[in-house]
């Protein structure tokens, strides 16, 4: 007797309790009654014994409410009955060979030495409780093996014990993906391949898909449900087992069993897959490293779609694995005519989580990683050149009597700040107003224009930031601002400068209430002013028509693209009960709308915004804004909340505009039918410092997160050519702890979102780690109220693509619908170029490296791997 005991698996199956040493053929009856009662569940060993020496009998369904097949709810066991034709060692080589395991197998009483005769009984690996599907195995091992008694196929079958058992492992265990190559070269014969498989699955009712058994995967299964009818004419079975991912077995519907397909088939595709390729798996393939089946089956399926892939998966087999390998693996080609690429997944491939993949090898491999510069490279000129054309551009516009936003680009370093105070001076009978984007450029610029005109300035005194005022009330105060009270401001100082101003001491304190209260309105002959972005939203038409405005930096990224607000739909449910019929309209359309779909709103301007008291009744936190919803013209209603836009206007007046980053196309698109947009022919100097940038890793923050390790290897090798001047970092605020503590620099405040304006970095050595991609939303939402389509199945997520930006050619995850892609590809290059910026490389001889895949202008592009040996 074969015998392999391994460890002692249990099954379920209904199991007599008596025992016979011959046939009882007068008791059949009784055993089935009294077997068919008896699920259980038992050991491999202890049932081999009881049947195959003992003579117990098993009924392997499940039999609940009667006797018949149609009572049958479960099963585990399949057994095959031989009585003629074949020898049990023949039937054994031959599974050896298929790679079926058998559990158990035992002589029937009728055995003799002359005519052998015998029960193999396979184990699937779980209870199996579809009975389309247990029927549709036990037809495969009986069409498997041909020579076993074809009667026995009933479900209700009793299968009696025998005279003395001849083989059991008991561990062993099938899965249907183990029968379906078996199966399918039980069926080729001769020229009958096809006609035996368009009758078996007739009689089985299997649907067929490209001529093939519909027993498929999740990516066949995808695209066969695009097809119409689809869904009204198939019964999808799915097979979880042990193998990943899961098997699909589809059952027609229609009187023939035959649901008849061609699919969309890919293209075979001309790619490296030799040498220094882009998926890691692939490459441990390549150099010889053992990989499980289902990282095989995933290659191969890959490969069989790539220009000589068969060939070259056959060639490595049989270089690298056992003896013959490679030779089962063609027998298997054979009959995967419908099987699409495998998509990449974690449960094949250790590298899933740390892996660019682009959905699976195919993809993988063409996605070039380089970057490519389209055109000519980009020319660059002297310094004092570059410095002459954006003075000259100041002065056309200037004196341009045309209304409307006056775009100047001009590289970080060049001189913006001194060109447009050396126009301020040189027109000393024009008043300008001068809007920057932080406080701490306000401040700076205020002080360098006193001192270079020789007169006073007028600076706008704010709220944020300002040390005189206690935290307390400015939390107060950008607390109200981000509930929609932009009202509230003066009440809040009003009533703290009530309470200090007789308490010794606070005169500077009171003195900065008053300003603050008194606004513009404390000028005193000043004919320069010098605010904010934000402070110059607030001032009326009246008034800056007064001025000739200057905005330094990009004002539609850093302030207009910015005013996202949220509002939790149990406050918009409060609202309906209040009685302001625009609100409650505005709460309807939003609550009305489809989860995650993106919609434009018309909003409501005049509508008298609601008192803090009338709100306490929605129900607010201090995450709701419902006071600005009536300026809302973009919305998305998701997670319990509607995220929504409020864009910000501008009076139809000249403004000249200077900044790094300037994207016409999305300024046209936004003061589109409000104002015109002119732009000037710029001029760009060479740096004199050095700019180093690796593109092979996207690193936004999910994808930075899984490498973190390697990358902070790699920062340390770049630390260690500038030691001991440890090179300042700029990356996302979630991970500067870490990679700061990781080098051993003194944590410094400074990651994406705030470096705007850092003058303290002029000259140093700068890591700047990650792509700053924002959340989905906040593009989403700009897009749509721009007029973009942004709910296409498509664009449901951003995927890798080749795109075209800035003069090169690179690959990015991003979207496929153009104003959403400019959007974000805009807001990425503003972020990396203002961190760029920081060190001035136009003037100091300092080098910035730059971690990230969208391609900074005169960067110096290393595009490899550079973690692969990490």
């Amino acid at each position: 007797m074969y015998l392999k005991e391994t460890g002692g698996m249990e099954v379920y199956t209904s199991l007599d309790g008596i025992g016979y040493d011959r046939k009882p053929t007068n008791e059949i009856p009784q055993i089935k009654r009294r077997t068919s009662g008896r699920w259980t569940k038992v050991g491999v060993k202890e049932l081999a014994q009881k049947v195959g020496d003992r003579g117990h009998t098993i009924v392997p369904g499940h039999m609940q409410g009667g006797m018949k097949a149609d009572n049958c709810t479960a099963m585990q066991l399949f057994v095959l009955d031989f009585d003629e034709g074949v020898t049990f060692e023949e039937i054994l080589d031959r599974c050896r060979r298929l790679g079926v395991s058998i559990t158990f197998a035992y002589h029937t009483f009728s055995s003799t030495q002359e005519k052998e005769k015998f029960r193999v009984v396979f184990a699937y690996e779980s209870v199996l409780e579809d009975i389309f599907v247990i029927k549709l195995i036990l037809a495969m091992l009986h069409r498997i093996f041909p020579e076993c008694d074809q009667s026995c196929k009933n479900l209700d079958r009793v299968f009696l014990g025998g005279k003395g058992l001849i083989y059991i492992d008991e561990n062993a265990r099938i899965a249907l993906v183990q029968l379906i190559i078996p199966f399918y070269q039980s069926l080729d014969v001769g020229e009958n391949f096809r006609r035996n498989i368009f009758n078996f699955c007739k009689k089985q009712g299997v649907s067929l898909v490209d001529s093939m058994p519909a027993i498929i995967g999740a990516e066949e299964l995808e695209i066969l449900g695009k097809i119409d009818g689809f869904t009204d004419s198939t019964i999808i079975h799915k097979i979880e087992e042990s193998t990943k991912p899961s098997i699909f077995i589809l059952e027609s519907k229609n009187g023939l069993g035959l649901h008849q397909s061609n699919t969309c088939k890919e293209k075979t595709r001309k790619l490296g897959i030799t040498g220094d390729v882009t998926c890691r798996l692939l490459d441990d393939f390549n150099n010889g490293i053992h990989l499980s089946h289902d990282a095989r089956f995933a290659l191969c399926t890959n490969l069989m779609y790539i220009s000589g892939g068969r060939k070259h998966f056959l060639d490595i087999l049989g270089k690298y694995y056992e003896s013959g390998a490679d030779g089962k693996w063609k027998t298997a080609i054979r009959y995967m005519k419908n099987y699409h690429p495998r998509r990449c997944s974690g449960e094949f491939c250790p590298y899933y989580e740390e892996c660019e993949n682009s959905g699976n090898i195919v993809n993988t491999l063409a996605m070039d990683r380089r970057v490519y510069r389209e055109g000519e490279e980009e020319k660059t000129y002297p310094m004092e050149e570059a410095r002459e054309c954006l003075r000259e551009n100041l002065e056309e516009a200037y004196g341009s009597t045309r209304q409307g936003i006056h775009l100047i680009k001009a590289q970080t370093g060049l001189g913006k700040t001194r060109g447009y105070i050396q126009l301020i001076k040189e027109h000393p009978e024009a008043k300008f107003l001068v809007a920057l984007p932080t406080n701490m450029l306000k401040e700076q610029v205020a002080g360098d224009l006193s001192a270079k005109l020789g007169e006073d300035v007028f600076k706008t005194v704010s709220v944020r930031g300002n040390l005189l005022l206690p935290p307390e009330v400015r939390e107060e105060i950008m607390q109200a601002h981000q509930q929609g009270f932009h009202d509230r401001t003066k009440k809040i100082i009003k009533e703290y400068c009530k309470g200090i101003k007789d308490v010794q001491g606070n005169l500077a304190v009171v003195g900065e209430c008053q300003r603050i209260l008194d606004g513009v309105r404390a000028m005193k002959g000043e004919r320069v002013i010098v605010t904010t972005h934000a402070y110059m939203g607030t001032l009326p038409e009246g008034f800056l028509r007064q001025y000739n405005i200057i905005i330094d930096e990009d004002i539609l990224m850093l302030q207009f693209l910015s005013g996202t607000s949220t509002v939790s739909e149990s406050c918009l449910h409060n609202l309906l009960q209040l009685g302001n019929p625009e609100y409650a309209r505005i709460a309807g359309e939003m609550l009305g709308a489809k989860e995650g779909e993106y919609r434009r709103i018309q909003g409501s301007p005049y509508a008298e915004p609601f008192t803090s008291e009338e709100l306490g009744e929605t129900g607010m936190s201090q995450d709701d804004n419902i006071n600005d919803i009536t300026s809302a013209e973009a919305f998305v209603r998701m997670d319990g909340k509607v995220k929504y836009f409020c864009p910000k206007k501008l009076p139809r007046l000249k403004y000249i505009v200077l900044s790094a980053t300037l994207n016409q196309g999305i300024y046209r698109a936004y003061f589109k039918g409000e104002m015109d947009v002119w732009t000037y022919q710029e001029k760009k100097a060479a740096y004199k410092g050095k700019l180093i940038q690796y593109t092979y890793y996207p690193f936004g923050r999910g994808s930075l997160g899984k490498r973190i390790r390697g990358v902070i290897g790699f920062l340390l090798q770049l630390a260690g050519h500038h030691a001991p001047d440890i090179p300042n970092l700029i990356t996302f605020m979630c991970m500067e702890k870490e990679l700061q503590e990781a080098l051993g620099r003194k944590r410094e405040k400074l990651h994406f979102g705030n470096t705007c304006g850092i003058n303290r970095l002029s000259g140093h050595n700068i890591m700047v780690v990650g792509t700053p991609y924002k959340v989905e939303e906040a593009y989403k939402l700009l897009a749509c109220y721009l007029g973009a389509d942004v709910n296409r199945e498509a664009d449901k997520c951003p995927r890798p693509r080749r795109v075209s930006y800035n003069g090169y050619s690179f690959i990015m995850t991003t979207y496929e619908e153009p104003l959403l892609r400019e959007l974000q590809l805009y807001s990425i290059e503003s972020e990396l170029e203002q961190c760029v910026g920081r060190a001035r490389l136009l003037n100091n001889e300092c080098t910035v490296y730059v971690l990230s895949s969208f391609p900074c202008q005169q960067a110096e592009l290393h595009m490899g791997d550079y973690l692969k040996e990490d």
